[in-house]
């Protein structure tokens, strides 16, 4: 039997995870913002906000997705009652094309980002009752 080898050409490297997050805000929720080393997305699963990136606004309805990179001074406003998901990671690679994006997200990757969720609330501890110390540690029940 002959088998091939099939390169692959990973277009970014995900190396560190700070932050898988699920947060049920009320109407008129601010968070007043913050400028941090690693790049970070806010995904609107329900509701909508309002999202300010350094001196731009954005309006996010459900299914839309930004992206804030590194030292960027991000915060956002729930218009009512929303549901997000933010994930905070380090990469590597060619980045550019995700500075400000702001773009809709279709089924299959939102099926993706709620499996997210799910494996991280298995594998780590929870600790959104204190969102200011974000600190994931794995679970000692966490599934190989």
């Amino acid at each position: 039997m002959i088998f091939t080898e099939t390169p692959l050409y990973p277009i970014f490297t995900v190396t560190d995870i700070v932050n898988i997050s699920y947060y049920k805000l009320n109407a008129g929720y601010a968070f007043l913002g913050e400028r941090h080393a690693f790049w970070e997305f806010l995904y609107v699963d329900r509701g909508s906000l309002l999202v300010t990136a350094d001196e731009d606004r954005f309006h996010l309805n459900a299914g839309e997705i930004v992206f804030h990179c590194p030292e960027e001074f991000h915060a956002f406003r729930s218009d009512g009652d929303s549901d997000v998901i933010v994930v905070s990671l380090l990469c590597k690679g060619p980045m550019e094309r995700f500075v400000r994006k702001v773009t809709t997200v279709n089924q299959q990757s939102r099926q993706c980002l709620g499996a997210l969720v799910s494996e991280a609330a298995l594998a780590y501890q929870y600790f959104e009752n204190d969102p200011a110390c974000i600190n994931l540690r794995k679970k000692d029940t966490a599934p190989f």
